[in-house]
């Protein structure tokens, strides 16, 4: 059973094809609380390889110690996003930088895991385009998964969300 879920969203649209995506997850999973954050709402500040989480424990920019923390406690985590250019939007992109920390823990500072509590990861893309890039997104994430004591359980695509103006409708999941 999962007890703390926490929901990264990438989308700078709080009504579009990834929201109606990760709407319809939650409640296919039957998931009704969770914590969210908006990578656009926060806007997090970029890693600029400072060198301080080499050698102390977080980082040394303030703002993301609350979502430090509920990535830390949270068993199942979700990332809704949609794919820009074959990657991520900027603001989700500094925040994937910004778990540099926990990458820093480990190899630098040699905490083993550095994320204690294992957590399961579901993926949830969106691509205005037809061209399934989810691998590519993947094999960007795998390293940090494995610094963040995550694994990959779920990866849902849906693409051509800007085909005839229409959001798709997801009605079941793989």
């Amino acid at each position: 059973m999962r007890s703390h879920v926490l929901v990264i969203y990438g989308s700078p649209k709080s009504d579009g094809a990834t929201k109606k995506l990760c709407d319809s997850y939650l409640a296919k999973e039957g998931i009704s609380t969770y914590q969210w954050y908006d990578c656009f709402h926060e806007m997090p500040t970029p890693c600029n390889d400072c060198g301080y989480c080499k050698t102390h424990d977080g980082c040394s920019k303030p703002d993301l110690q609350s979502f430090y923390t509920a990535l830390e406690q949270c068993d199942f985590l979700i990332i809704a996003t949609p794919i820009y250019n074959n990657s991520f939007p900027a603001p989700l992109k500094a925040l994937i930088d910004r778990l540099q920390v926990y990458y820093n823990a480990r190899f630098c500072r040699g905490i083993r895991p550095p994320v204690r509590i294992q957590k399961e990861v579901a993926l949830l893309l969106t691509a205005g385009g037809s061209k399934d890039c989810s691998e590519l997104i993947v094999s960007q994430l795998r390293p940090v998964f494995t610094v963040i004591n995550a694994t990959l359980r779920t990866c849902l695509f849906v693409k051509s969300t800007d085909a005839k103006n229409e959001v798709p409708t997801v009605l079941h999941f793989e």
